[in-house]
């Protein structure tokens, strides 16, 4: 079983990218994680929002491992807490498939892939830039394997 924190385009905030790096290089202690960040010409090419969104779409769904239990982080979706990561993750292992935790770009989802979402998450009601939510889902994933693990990074939280 493998985690991949799928996204697309390159990160431009480069804060938002070390705070990745940093969270899945501690989740790396309990199993294989890692960041894909597709890319391709067809968005350099994209003229507006629409195609933008259409070429990411094409790009992460190209990229999602088949059979693997998909999550995709979308304003739309439910809000969820850091134990429901933890139980995520663990019936991933259970189960033996691969975990992908979708983020879209600066317009979000296509319909299509928020279908194919096994679940829809939400981060509350705010709309975060894609380079922070990769973040966000990288400190979530790292916190799941702690309270799985029984790590004190997550003590004394609910």
């Amino acid at each position: 079983m493998r985690i991949l924190l799928l996204r697309p385009g390159r990160f431009k905030e480069a804060a938002a990218s070390a705070l990745t790096d940093t969270w899945l290089r501690h989740a790396r202690r309990y199993g294989r994680v890692e960041v894909s960040e597709v890319t391709g010409p067809a968005l350099k090419k994209a003229r507006d929002a629409a195609q933008r969104q259409a070429a990411e779409a094409a790009l992460l769904d190209k990229a999602i491992p088949a059979d693997a239990i998909l999550v995709a982080a979308d304003s739309r979706g439910r809000p969820v807490d850091s134990p429901w990561f933890a139980r995520c993750i663990e019936e991933a292992r259970n189960g033996g498939r691969d975990l992908v935790f979708l983020v879209g770009g600066p317009s979000g989802l296509t319909d299509d892939l928020r279908a194919r979402a096994d679940h829809l998450i939400a981060f509350g009601k705010i709309t975060l830039n894609h380079d922070l939510a990769t973040a966000v889902v990288a400190e979530q994933i790292w916190r799941g394997f702690a309270i799985l693990h029984n790590h004190p990074y997550h003590d004394g939280h609910a």
